[in-house]
């Protein structure tokens, strides 16, 4: 299986388990740029890749995907009410990855199969950082996790 496609399966079901992380959640999409009226909704962003071992025709990768929780837009007159909720929203967030570290959900018949790509070991669950970000011409009010994944490929068509 080739890198793309094992990014693929694991930012296919990253976006399904957000949801189910925070129920409330508006939407989840596998992109960073993106807005929408709703909040709060998720956005992903793929950050730092670094191959742990391997050669010739497999290879274990390590990805950081940074999931975004947009939780206001300051451009719409939000006046700072998200604010107190951010570390709260996060928590809960953490708490549900941490429990659900091989993005596996029993409860769920969408998410209750391994996903094919991801290595045995967990993920690791880290960040929690809030602030504000600018995107298409909106401040937004965001939490952003860090969530790191070892992908096991075959490459040449194995």
């Amino acid at each position: 299986m080739s890198l793309p496609l094992a990014l693929d399966g694991v930012l296919d079901r990253l976006v399904l388990l957000e949801r189910k992380a925070l129920p409330d959640a508006k939407n989840a999409v596998r992109y960073e740029v993106y807005v929408q009226h709703n909040v709060p909704y998720w956005t992903n962003r793929v950050g730092n890749w670094q191959k742990a071992s391997g050669s010739g025709s497999t290879a274990l990768w390590i990805v950081t995907i940074h999931p975004r929780l947009v939780m206001g837009h300051l451009t719409e007159g939000y006046e700072g009410t998200n604010q107190s909720q951010g570390p709260l929203l996060i928590a809960q967030a953490v708490e549900y990855f941490d429990v659900h570290n091989h993005l596996i959900d029993l409860d769920d018949e969408a998410t209750s199969d391994p996903v094919r790509w991801l290595a045995p070991e967990p993920i690791r669950i880290g960040g929690g950082r809030t602030g504000y970000s600018a995107i298409a011409k909106t401040t937004q009010h965001v939490a952003e996790l860090d969530l790191t994944v070892t992908l096991a490929v075959s490459y040449g068509g194995i």
